[in-house]
């Protein structure tokens, strides 16, 4: 289903003197009745003209597509729209290499049937992609993290390495190695249609998207930031990021969460080594950043892989891991607290997360 509207849909030059650039803005759902309507919503709003919105949902097993259906249909608008239903639910990076495939323009602005994008979301991210000569890559910004019920709980995304000027990718001597590595939020992602194109569709097995966007972002271009929250991030049960909800009492819980995070970290990074030898035989990446981007990696590899098997093991397990630990002195001392205290483990992730967000949210 598609809504016309009277704009040109060719190729535009992107310079000051051409007119400002088409950008599509993708929004993929699966299961999320109880959210999309305020995320469809938010998608209608937005305040830059040059703009197509793809709607598309996963064959939810809810409601999910009815509602965009009413919302479509009743949106009366100036935006392009067109809605999507996946045939069969094919999982989230099957569903955005289909919905990428659907969209017609260089800049992709992603959004998840959860979230609420602010009005000038879009708007604030051209403005940023002009700072960098349009260049290709990703662009991520700060973000309000919401409960359920569309509480504020707090500020997050922004770190002291990532300002409104901020340019980092492998090739950037100055940018810092830790920051390389490191997950933006991925929900508040946009990047140019090149991350798809010159390495392909996202791998399938993979279960979240964003770490390997990113990646693919910092080998052939750059990753930039907005530092304001363009979009309410909401924290569910059903998020994959180690999130804020649960309280104290959710150690065990969120010690098999995080499992799940670190195995499916293992699958991103050992795709993008693959993907650095592609882009090492395109002449994408200097050959003199291609050792020192390996060793970043191997680090994190064998970082997490300690961290996996500390998880895995029993008591006696982690004690030698603990004592084996090579990292600084206070971070063996906590592991070898949480080998005798378990459920600290992940009341220490929820105390983490709580007090890294609030103090940046009251720094504001």
């Amino acid at each position: 289903m598609d809504k016309e509207r009277p704009l040109s849909e060719s190729s535009v030059e992107y310079c000051e003197s051409a007119q400002p650039p088409f950008v599509s803005f993708l929004l993929v759902a699966y299961n999320q009745g109880k959210y999309i309507r305020e995320a469809v919503l938010g998608a209608f709003s937005q305040t830059y003209p040059y703009l197509e919105l793809i709607i598309s949902d996963d064959c939810s097993s809810d409601d999910t597509f009815s509602i965009i259906e009413k919302e479509y249909h009743n949106y009366k608008g100036k935006h392009k729209v067109l809605i999507n239903r996946m045939p069969t639910n094919v999982g989230l990076t099957a569903h955005l290499n289909a919905v990428v495939k659907l969209s017609q323009h260089r800049l992709l602005v992603l959004a998840a049937g959860d979230d609420i994008s602010v009005p000038e979301r879009v708007q604030k991210i051209v403005d940023r992609w002009r700072e960098t000569n349009w260049s290709t890559g990703s662009i991520y910004s700060e973000y309000n993290a919401i409960t359920e019920r569309g509480n504020i709980l707090a500020r997050g995304g922004k770190t002291p390495s990532r300002s409104a000027t901020s340019w980092v990718n492998f090739s950037n001597t100055d940018g810092k190695d830790s920051e390389l590595l490191q997950s933006f939020p991925g929900a508040t992602h946009a990047c140019t249609r090149e991350i798809f194109e010159f390495f392909g569709g996202l791998p399938e097995n993979l279960i979240q998207e964003d770490l390997c966007l990113q990646l693919r972002s910092q080998l052939i271009g750059g990753v930039g930031f907005v530092c304001e929250p363009l979009i309410f991030y909401r924290i569910t049960r059903r998020s994959q990021s180690r999130n804020l909800t649960g309280g104290l009492l959710g150690g065990f819980h969120r010690i098999s969460s995080e499992l799940r995070y670190l195995r499916s970290y293992l699958l991103v990074l050992e795709n993008f080594l693959e993907e650095l030898e592609f882009a090492v035989e395109k002449n994408m990446v200097p050959v003199a950043v291609v050792e020192r981007t390996k060793h970043l990696a191997a680090e994190k590899v064998a970082r997490i892989r300690s961290k996996e098997s500390y998880l895995e093991c029993g008591f006696f397990g982690r004690v030698r891991i603990s004592l084996q630990w090579k990292g600084p002195l206070r971070e063996k001392m906590r592991f070898l607290v949480y080998s005798v205290c378990p459920f600290l483990y992940g009341s220490s992730i929820y105390l983490s997360h709580w007090y890294k967000n609030l103090n940046a949210f009251n720094q504001k």
